[in-house]
Parts: structure tokens; sequence; C-alpha cells
């Protein structure tokens, strides 16, 4: 039986928070960064936090290796939040965005803040979130950066889906809804890590993953050469 799940993440209402809450800088080694100087600052709260963190995260040696052979190398450009993930969402912190650019013919873009922080089961194990564009847009890091901390309150898993709102809808997109699909995982120390891929889907894609499944719509997306990315602009599967 196909699992229906449709999940309508808070993160993502009306309240998400803009690209612009989000600042574009040349990326550097971690412990050379503005980034690592800013965590630095929030040490303290980071020992109070309800996320609490595990001794690998984002910036590991052996996590990038293993970024690096799946995307290839990181671009310069990272959009760093300019209130840092920790000081969590009521206080206006959102998730970096590292952008790929060898990978595919398009850019990928992944959070840099979850892989270390205690997430709720999924399949894709300790995971960063992934959109893909077949060019430079705001929707997809935007997005993922917001729904970074849902990541922390609800497991995510291949195959399930989600409903989009506030402005991540659009009057001239039949994009209404994504889905998730585990793009890739990985070990390091023996714990499992990976990517999971975010997909946006129209309302009928949506009725056909409903009726058959997560797997079978993911199976179609990728026959039709869609996936991995999200194209705003794009018809249904089912109208061409």
């Amino acid at each position: 039986m196909p699992v229906n799940t449709t999940k309508q993440a808070y993160y993502l209402r009306s309240i998400a928070r803009p690209l612009q809450c989000l600042q574009a800088t040349r990326y550097v080694p971690f412990f050379n960064s503005m980034r690592d100087y800013s965590l630095s600052i929030v040490l303290l709260s980071l020992s109070l936090s309800c996320w609490s963190q595990t001794t690998v995260n984002f910036d590991n040696a052996n996590i990038q290796d293993k970024l690096t052979e799946i995307l290839g190398n990181q671009s310069d450009t990272v959009l760093h939040a300019v209130i840092p993930f920790e000081f969590g969402w009521e206080n206006g912190g959102l998730a970096d965005v590292y952008i790929y650019e060898q990978h595919i013919p398009g850019i990928i873009y992944i959070t840099g803040d979850l892989i270390g922080k205690n997430q709720k089961p999924s399949d894709a194990g300790n995971y960063e979130l992934m959109v893909c564009h077949r060019k430079g847009m705001d929707w997809g890091p935007e997005l993922i950066s917001n729904l970074a901390y849902f990541t922390l309150d609800e497991s995510i898993n291949s195959g399930e889906t989600m409903d989009l709102s506030g402005r991540f809808l659009s009057d001239q997109s039949k994009i209404s809804s994504v889905i998730f699909d585990k793009y890739a995982n990985f070990k390091v120390d023996g714990s499992d890590y990976g990517l999971m891929l975010v997909i946006g889907i129209t309302s009928d894609e949506l009725a056909y993953k409903e009726k058959n499944g997560g797997k079978a719509l993911i199976e179609i997306l990728k026959e039709k050469g869609i996936y991995p990315f999200t194209d705003l602009d794009r018809e249904s599967v089912f109208n061409e």
C-alpha cells in the first residue's frame, strides 16, 4: 500500500523568511571563516539548545570529502544566514546554503547546518536538504533554508510529500507541493549521512503519488528528464 503522507510545515507559511536574510559571501575554510567566528559567539547558547549536536558536523573534513566526491567542488559563493541557525527559528535564524555547479547541468543548493543535529529518523540518515535548479534562482535556497528547522521536528523520508504555502506558491507556477528523495548517502565513522533532495511537483502529480506511491512518481520524473530539478515554469508530466 502506498503511504499517503502530505506534510504541512509551519516554517513554510507566509512568515517564511526571504532570501535577503541570507548573505552571499565568499567561501573560506571553516576555521578561518566569519561563520566560525559567528558560531563561536553562541557556543554557550549551543550548550543550552534543545537541538543537541554530535561531534561530527557539516564542516567536518570527512563530511566535506564525501560531499566533494558526490557533488564536485563547492562554489566560492555561500549564502550565509545573517542570523545563524543555532539562534533558532523564533529568533530569526536560518540555515546557511552552499552552492555546487559541477555535478549536473544546473545549480545545486544544499543546507549546511543539519549534519550533526539530532534530526528525526530518516531513510537518508542525518542529512542536509538539497534542491536543484537549471539556473540560479532564489526560490530553492530560500525554501530549504526555511525548511531546515522542520527536519528537527518531523521525520522526512523518500517518497513523502509536503504542500507548499505562503510565497512559495505563485499564480505564475503550477508547482504546489514538493516530494522528497534520498539523493545520496554515505558513512563517516560508522554513522549514516546523506542528502535529501526536494523536488517541486504539481497538484495532479501529487494526486498520482497519493494513489500510486512516491517511488512511482519519482520514477516518472526521472523518465521525463525532470529529476532532480525543480522547474517553476514547467507543465505537469501528465499534460505533455
